[in-house]
């Protein structure tokens, strides 16, 4: 079956052929694999960057490796939704 994925920014304008596109998913798709194609479609369309800031070494914060794991995670997590 053919889907319509819509986005928009607010940050900018965008002409309205340039906010969505037609995927084709399983005919047999349930409404959670029909949202997950939705969501990596959409995602396509925007890019974006971080920067890793340093820990200050005071106690009960986490450590650098220990925070670039728990952003690793969050991550995968994201691009798992």
């Amino acid at each position: 079956m053919k889907v319509r994925v819509y986005w928009e920014s607010p940050d900018y304008y965008q002409p309205p052929e340039d906010t969505y596109e037609d995927i084709e998913v399983d005919d047999n798709a349930n409404e959670e694999e029909i949202e997950k194609a939705v969501k990596e479609t959409a995602f396509e369309h925007f890019e974006y960057s971080y920067e890793i800031l340093p820990v200050k070494s005071n106690s009960g914060q986490k450590t650098f490796k220990e925070l670039i794991d728990s952003w690793r995670k969050d991550i995968k997590r994201r691009q798992n939704l």
